[in-house]
């Protein structure tokens, strides 16, 4: 399987008050962590969709060797920046990730099963005590069906649309549940992971 992953970065951080995706994680941004991880994975397309005011955002995920989609429109839901990224891949992979910045405490193990689990017809999303988390990794078989979707509703309508075309896939990994979009949660993670010390524990998976 060719695995690419598709990066929405291009959220306001309204509730952070800071721009979250340059924050410091696990000794580097968010946004590098979660490039730099899917690099470990063996992903060989990463596309980061990113506001058009992040350009040291730009600077440090085209550093990390991660290629950059701008999102003319960063108010829009969050669907719109993840086709832009498949667009983008669209026939040079047989599966991506579709990974938020802002869930970088995701741990590496989590991101191996869900490689090896990847399939051109169906999506794969990892579950934490009975909670679908981030990242999916979906076939590309499933561009069509995410093109049709209405724009307010986000890749669950997908998941509920074609529940056929679904495997969850147990983990024992938190860091799935873990949207770091307010300064509690983001200081809760980086206990967790003892990000100070740039360590990356963050659980692992069965």
């Amino acid at each position: 399987m060719r695995l690419g992953a598709v990066v929405p970065a291009a959220g306001r951080s309204r509730r952070m008050g800071a721009d979250k995706i340059l924050l410091p994680f696990a000794g580097a941004t968010m946004v590098e962590t979660v490039v730099g991880k899917l690099a470990a994975a063996g992903v060989v397309r990463t596309v980061a969709i990113l506001r058009p005011d992040l350009s040291e955002a730009e600077r440090l995920v085209r550093s990390a060797g991660a290629e950059v989609v701008v999102n003319p429109d960063p108010d829009q839901e969050m669907i719109v920046s993840i086709r832009l990224g498949i667009e983008r891949l669209e026939g040079s992979v047989d599966a991506f990730f579709v990974w938020p910045a802002d869930h970088p405490a995701v741990h590496p193990s989590t991101l191996a099963r869900l490689a090896d689990a990847a399939s051109r017809d169906r999506a794969v999303i990892p579950v934490f005590q009975g909670r679908r988390g981030h990242p999916a990794v979906v076939g590309a078989g499933l561009v069509a069906d995410i093109a049709r979707l209405p724009v307010d509703g986000g890749l669950r309508q997908l998941w509920r649309s074609r529940p056929d075309a679904v495997r969850e896939l147990a983990v024992d990994d938190p860091g799935v549940l873990e949207n770091l979009d307010d300064p509690e949660a983001y200081e809760r993670a980086r206990r967790r992971v003892g990000s100070d010390s740039g360590e990356d524990s963050g659980g692992k998976s069965e």
